[in-house]
């Protein structure tokens, strides 16, 4: 039995590492208009997948009737959203062909929701890292993931 439970352990550790894959970067540009930084996105995943994982993220996240109903409020409250912020997000929606609507709602019930568990930190050299455990419980978010670089007048 001893024997069996050391295999079994040992196989569970390996596991880990069949599934681990090289995450697409995706380079942000801050000095392209905030309407464009993110097209090149649908180069780096399949749209439909985005789009799949976006309305079972919102069926999953927002009842229906709920979600019908505050659409209308969403599209008035999108107007009180930071510029920048703002012009990103439709930007974000005309690159996916997604309704305006649930792009908003998708960024506002992410915040809302306590899963995803983060830190940010800076070491001696300057370097800012962030990194987050994913506990949400979608695993369709799974396959999109990936690390994102910002740059601007050409540094990070």
């Amino acid at each position: 039995m001893m024997v069996w439970s050391s295999t079994l352990l040992v196989l569970l550790g390996f596991s880990g590492s069949l599934w681990a894959q090289q995450l697409p970067t995706v380079l942000v540009n801050l000095d392209l208009s905030p309407e464009q930084r993110w097209e090149h996105l649908q180069h780096a995943f399949d749209t439909d997948l985005m789009k799949k994982a976006a309305q079972i993220l919102i069926s999953s996240q927002v009842p229906n009737w709920f979600h019908k109903a505050t659409s209308p409020i969403v599209m008035f409250l999108e107007k009180h959203i930071p510029q920048l912020y703002s012009r990103e997000i439709r930007g974000i929606a005309s690159t996916m062909k997604m309704k305006l609507a649930d792009v908003v709602i998708l960024n506002f019930a992410y915040e809302f929701t306590a899963y995803c568990t983060s830190i940010v930190a800076q070491d001696k050299n300057g370097n800012i890292y962030h990194g987050r455990n994913f506990d949400f419980p979608h695993s369709v978010l799974r396959n999109l993931t990936m690390n994102v670089v910002f740059f601007k007048n050409g540094e990070v």
